[in-house]
């Protein structure tokens, strides 16, 4: 009896022993990567003792008081159980061979990479400042992006992770400053350095997890009052669809056979991507990239459907 009541204390002591260890690897500040969409998961974990603060980063998330929330968490098991006031919310969780632990949570799996830390939070003004001026691109590529003032994203690229239309925005959490972009589907790059030139970042769902950003100089910026007037597209053969642009200086109307479409435009600081103002938020409209630009020519290459690679190179003339 008594080696029977030794055993099921050893036992006891074991199971409070392995929890109490899962609590100590799972302590300090993480960052979620959902593993099938590594772009959309905006959530930092910060574990200290008993308590837990989730910090979301996602602009359009359903419940804006939820964006930044703390409570208490436990592991029991393979579960890890967070409570938020009368809330809670329980996860699966598991640790690799490393000590680095993954969560499954309605069958979403993702995992967590603990952040490091570099106390940028004092050059916020600066950052800000350098990404509002300047174009840049990443260190191997030779695609330019453009963070405006109004806190929109713009890149000549089409079809690409990050497309024009976004809103980007710079967070914080702990000391660490964290690039934003995207409703939710943009990546979240945490600033490790940033001088007039030169910005570097770490995108923790990345392999290659440190990225540069370089300014690059402006290539020739597009007259806007050459797009001003009325155009009708080039008929390539019998299937292709007639068209009608009317330009104002702030308005595009497209006219086809079917129907009208009126919205608001800008040109980018890129100097050749007309931006379209999204009516709804969130909403993508197809990029429109200026190849050639003349009193009488006006030749663009632009995306058909958002987000399925369709792209078409389309001719106007100018109606006399």
């Amino acid at each position: 009896m008594k080696i029977k009541n030794c055993i099921s204390a050893l036992a006891i002591a074991i199971i409070l022993c392995s929890c109490g260890n899962d609590e100590k690897l799972i302590e300090g500040d993480w960052i979620e990567i959902e593993k099938e969409f590594p772009y959309v998961e905006k959530n930092i974990f910060s574990f200290a003792g008993k308590t837990v603060h989730i910090q979301n980063f996602n602009f359009e998330y359903e419940y804006h008081n939820k964006r930044i929330r703390k409570g208490e968490f436990e592991i029991k098991g393979e579960d890890l159980v967070l409570r938020f006031g009368e809330e809670s919310d329980t996860l699966e969780i598991k640790f690799d061979e490393s000590g680095q632990p993954e969560l499954s949570n309605n069958g979403i799996e993702s995992f967590l990479r603990k952040i490091e830390h570099f106390k940028t939070n004092r050059q916020r003004e600066f950052l800000n400042t350098i990404l509002t001026e300047s174009i840049f691109k990443f260190s191997d590529d030779t695609v330019r992006y453009e963070f405006s003032e109004g806190g929109k994203f713009y890149t000549d690229a089409i079809g690409r992770d990050f497309p024009t239309g976004q809103i980007w925005n710079i967070e914080e959490f702990k000391g660490e400053l964290f690039l934003v972009i995207g409703y939710g589907f943009g990546p979240m790059m945490q600033l490790m350095s940033v001088d007039r030139d030169t910005i570097q970042l770490k995108f923790y769902s990345s392999e290659n997890q440190k990225w540069k950003l370089h300014k690059v100089s402006r290539k020739h910026v597009i007259d806007p009052s050459l797009l001003t007037g009325e155009w009708v597209k080039e008929i390539k053969d019998e299937f292709d669809a007639e068209e009608i642009l009317y330009i104002s200086d702030s308005l595009l109307i497209k006219k086809t056979e079917d129907k009208t479409e009126e919205q608001r435009w800008i040109l980018s600081k890129i100097g050749n991507v007309i931006v379209t103002m999204n009516p709804w938020k969130g909403e993508r409209k197809p990029q429109w990239n200026l190849k050639r630009v003349t009193e009488n020519e006006l030749q663009i290459v632009r995306n058909l459907n958002v987000g399925l690679g369709e792209i078409e190179a389309v001719k106007f003339k100018k109606k006399k």
